[in-house]
């Protein structure tokens, strides 16, 4: 391999390592729903529950991502969230801005796919979730967003 190939590897393998790593350590909970265009009213669920897990009382750490490539229309993307836990429900707008300052792509990625941590939520100890996504932008079908995803882990 010549000496620029090394570096152009790395760039591609670094985000990836990155986002699984991020995801990894403690994880309970993992999955990406493929997206070829996002309805307006299609809400992605992502549920599971938990038997028992072994000595954790602490707040665990909810994150949402999505995959975005550059056939997206816009420079932000407006999500609508639903957090069903045992005894609580969150709704939360999130307003996530995918363009630096510069015009590029504020996520990880190479090419023309990129990945945005687009929400971070600690919740306290729980047994059951339930996530409702959907997005909240005018496009009846949304182009350009290729995946949402949820990781649950523990702190």
């Amino acid at each position: 391999m010549k000496p620029g190939q090394i570096g152009k590897v790395f760039l591609i393998l670094m985000p990836l390592f990155l986002l699984f790593s991020a995801c990894r350590e403690h994880l309970l909970y993992k999955e990406f729903k493929p997206l070829e265009h996002w309805n307006r009213t299609e809400v992605l669920c992502f549920e599971d529950s938990f038997d028992f897990v072994p000595g954790h009382t602490e707040a665990l750490v909810l994150t949402i991502y999505l995959r975005n490539d550059n056939s997206y229309p816009y420079t932000n993307l407006s999500l609508n969230a639903d957090i069903f836990l045992a005894d609580t429900t969150y709704h939360e707008l999130i307003d996530i801005s995918l363009i630096k300052e510069n015009g590029r792509w504020a996520g990880s990625g190479w090419g023309s796919m990129f990945t945005h941590e687009v929400f971070s939520k600690k919740l306290p100890a729980l047994s059951s979730f339930k996530i409702e996504l959907s997005h909240a932008m005018q496009d009846e079908r949304l182009q350009g967003i290729r995946n949402v995803g949820v990781c649950l882990r523990a702190e």
